[in-house]
């Protein structure tokens, strides 16, 4: 044998040997499990999993849903408006889920009478709980836009506003709730049901030259008659009763008749 053939030989009997010390070092239990060995192989044991069914299930079924409960509630029975004082015709009792908002809030009545004679703050819809936020004690603590005059007015009847001063208003030291005594007096006159307005209307001519020239144009009023549109000329006609004194003499070329209401 050659020595150069004999130095290869033991180089590779040396990167042979190390390559097995190597591997001997690094993962002696991979010869063990080839080698059929019972030593420990190093692995980490994997603890054991409970899959027993819970106690009182079948096998293979979910777990039962827990029953819900309920409590007794009072919910409003038919639509409830601002400002309405609640009666015991417009409540009812039901039972509502505890898993409800306002029920875990506290903010429910479980009893009528501790509803009955509140006023309601803001609308109530049919169905909805009544809750503590939703009403007052008094009209002057109801949440609501402009003036709460008509919570103090009964059912069926009107309010009718009039001026007052410092005086006649006991130095405007009156508050909701006062109750005071009125004096006043009303004047009742037909009105006119075109105009609106307190009768007799003021009837008057106008001469319509004058008034395109700026001079006087108006003739003295007449307290009788009326305008009413003639539809046989299509124009509109004074109708005065006989005797007025307003003839047909009066009547000129370019004069007009209207109605002033009310006027003097």
């Amino acid at each position: 044998m050659r020595l150069r053939t004999f130095i290869l030989l033991i180089l590779v009997l040396l990167l042979a040997a190390v390559l097995v010390f190597f591997l001997v070092a690094r993962g002696g239990g991979i010869f063990s499990g080839l080698l059929g060995g019972g030593g420990d192989n190093g692995a980490v044991p994997t603890p054991a999993v409970d899959v027993s069914e819970p106690s009182g299930a079948e096998p293979g079924l979910p777990a039962p849903t827990p029953t819900p409960t309920f409590e007794t509630v009072v919910v409003a029975r038919l639509p409830i408006p601002v400002g309405q004082r609640l009666t015991e015709e417009m409540l009812v009792v039901e039972q509502r889920p505890t898993t409800n908002v306002a029920l875990q809030g506290g903010y429910i009545f479980t009893d009528v009478a501790d509803v009955v004679g509140k006023i309601a703050r803001v609308q109530i819809a049919r169905g909805q709980e009544i809750l503590t936020p939703m009403l007052a004690l008094d009209p002057t603590d109801v949440a609501q836009f402009g003036s709460d005059l008509a919570l103090f007015v009964p059912f069926g009847e009107v309010a009718v506003a009039f001026p007052i001063d410092s005086e006649s208003g006991a130095a405007f030291a009156m508050r909701p709730g006062d109750k005071v005594d009125l004096i006043m007096t009303m004047q009742v006159v037909n009105i006119d049901p075109v105009f609106r307005s307190d009768l007799p209307n003021k009837t008057r001519r106008v001469l319509e030259t004058q008034l395109l020239l700026g001079g006087p144009f108006l003739f003295p009023p007449v307290e009788e008659g009326r305008l009413e549109f003639i539809p046989e000329i299509n124009q509109v006609a004074a109708i005065i009763p006989g005797g007025s004194g307003l003839g047909a003499t009066d009547l000129y070329a370019g004069d007009t008749d209207f109605t002033v209401p009310d006027s003097d």
